[in-house]
């Protein structure tokens, strides 16, 4: 027979509080069964680094399925066309930019950018084979892509390696779309055989040189560098 410590009332056999007062019953000779934690829990918890394999997995089956069908569809009911090749190689390409860094253990910026725009330039060279446009691959499709890939290639590193404040950062963006402009416009006008004095590119050239100049001053006045970052929350 036991009673509650507080009120004196009788409990019965196993309460755990009293009825009246609702105080806890503590008896040092029952022992509560304790709650076992499983061996192998509910939730399996994965890696970061094997889900983003496994993500890529999904997108690559997702990706390839389609081109066998597209694939078997041309050769078995449209032996004479060849637009499977263009699916093929937009597959290849979109798997090659957007899925093949998950399956990276350590991602190189060089070598990303490196192996997109040797795919680019390979789905440019199946477009224009297809086309039979082989003088506009090598004479403007080729110097486009091999211009951009090298300004977006200096970026990267220069970001990654000299880790500059955002002034300089805004200062070398808007500088390499400078540079871009001019060079692409330079590069058309050399194959269409054309004055090679720049015109349209001129107009982005001012612009960015506008914001340029303004970022530079940013950059090298620590008054105006110190209102920047209060007002628009920079670092």
């Amino acid at each position: 027979m036991s009673y509650c410590v507080n009120c004196g009332v009788e409990l019965d056999n196993g309460t755990e509080s009293c009825p009246l007062c609702r105080t806890p019953v503590v008896n040092p000779n029952i022992i509560k069964q304790q709650e076992i934690t499983p061996s192998f829990p509910d939730r399996i918890y994965m890696p970061k680094s094997l889900n983003k394999r496994f993500g890529a997995f999904i997108a690559s089956m997702v990706i390839l399925l389609p081109n066998i069908v597209c694939t078997l569809v041309n050769i078995l009911f449209y032996p004479d066309s060849i637009w499977g090749w263009l699916v093929n190689a937009t597959s290849l390409l979109i798997w090659v930019v957007f899925v093949s860094p998950f399956l990276w253990k350590k991602t190189v910026s060089w070598a990303l950018i490196l192996i997109d725009s040797v795919c680019v330039m390979g789905y440019a060279a199946v477009i224009c084979g297809l086309t039979g446009n082989k003088d506009a691959y090598f004479g403007c499709v080729l110097p486009l892509i091999a211009v951009v890939a090298v300004i977006v290639g200096f970026f990267i590193e220069f970001k990654e390696h000299a880790k500059p404040g955002w002034p300089v950062l805004c200062i070398a963006a808007f500088t390499e779309i400078l540079v871009s402009s001019l060079s692409i416009e330079l590069i058309v006008r050399n194959y269409l055989d054309i004055n090679m004095l720049p015109a349209y590119s001129l107009i982005i050239s001012a612009c960015c040189a506008t914001v340029t100049a303004f970022f530079i001053a940013v950059a090298t006045n620590k008054k105006l560098r110190m209102w920047m970052d209060r007002k628009f929350f920079v670092e």
